[in-house]
């Protein structure tokens, strides 16, 4: 029997990690749409099939130097996404302002045109 997708509502779901979601849950997944903070600082917005990324969705990641507690540098993917994977078509976005457009398949850039 397929269980059906409930919404999250308003309030987070938090993991034992520390993860938070809010969206779409069916069964014990995060089914649907919706959106992650992670603990380690990442950010994923978008669809979901079993707990991964699958869909279009957007992924971003901040990377911080601690010896100097500056922001350091990022970055954030936007496109489709399939079993967690980048794959698909999508677009990667670099703090030093690099823009990689390409074709993903299971999370490898086979073909990509970079503007800086």
């Amino acid at each position: 029997r397929k269980r059906s997708r409930r919404p999250t509502g308003g309030n987070p779901v938090r993991f034992a990690n520390g993860d938070e979601y809010r969206g779409d849950i069916q069964g014990e997944s995060r089914s649907g749409t919706g959106s992650c903070q992670f603990v380690n600082g990442d950010f994923y917005e978008g669809e979901w099939r079993n707990d991964k990324f699958d869909g279009q969705g957007i992924f971003s990641r901040r990377q911080v130097d601690m010896s100097t507690d500056s922001r350091g540098s990022w970055f954030f993917y936007r496109g489709q996404w399939k079993d967690g994977k980048r794959h698909g078509s999508g677009e990667c976005f670099f703090s030093n302002g690099t823009q990689i457009h390409g074709q993903w398949i299971e999370d490898e850039c086979l073909s990509f045109s970079l503007d800086r």
